[in-house]
């Protein structure tokens, strides 16, 4: 169980006055990102699961700037209380992968099982230039299931290319300029 003291340091992060600036620069809030979504889309069709998000964890919600599959509300809302997050924890953590939700001591109590319909989970950290993790890239099923080497390898592909992606962004909010060859 987590008590008041773990749930505080958890805030402490989420709140971190310079991975909140990076979330800002990015420009990624409740709203739907072309670029991002079309990455959710890409992971359903290649590990074969109903659901996929992209999304940025902030003090008091998660929003998804990226999704694919997900139910009313949340298709239109864009986000959830930290209560509904899986995500939360592969910011704390660095990833999270679980083929029961429902049964892994960390996370069975989260309100993502009840109300998102959240039972295997598989997410990898989004990070800025710096390496903190804004968010997480996940993969989510509503039914058991272990998550092959291969599916972990190519949702870590797409984490990839949506930090690159990311990165990208906060370097030209922050004044990065163009990029040239050998720059």
């Amino acid at each position: 169980m987590t008590g008041p003291g773990q749930v505080a340091a958890d805030l402490a992060v989420f709140a971190e006055s310079d991975r909140l600036a990076a979330i800002g620069r990015a420009g990624l809030g409740a709203r739907s990102d072309p670029w991002f979504d079309s990455m959710a889309r890409i992971v359903t069709r290649v590990l074969q699961t109903p659901v996929a998000l992209v999304t940025m964890v902030l003090p008091d919600r998660q929003v998804f700037p990226g999704l694919a599959g997900l139910p009313e509300p949340w298709a239109v809302t864009r986000q959830t209380s930290l209560e509904e997050s899986l995500c939360k924890d592969v910011v704390l953590d660095g990833a999270l992968v679980v083929a029961d939700a429902r049964i892994y001591a960390k996370v069975r109590d989260s309100r993502a099982i009840a109300d998102l319909g959240v039972v295997a989970y598989a997410g990898l950290p989004l990070t800025d230039l710096d390496g903190r993790a804004l968010g997480a890239l996940c993969a989510i099923d509503t039914s058991a299931r272990a998550w092959s080497r291969g599916e972990l390898r190519d949702l870590g592909d797409l984490a990839a290319a949506c930090t690159a992606e990311l990165r990208l962004r906060i370097l030209l909010a922050a004044g990065g300029g163009p990029l040239r060859p050998g720059g």
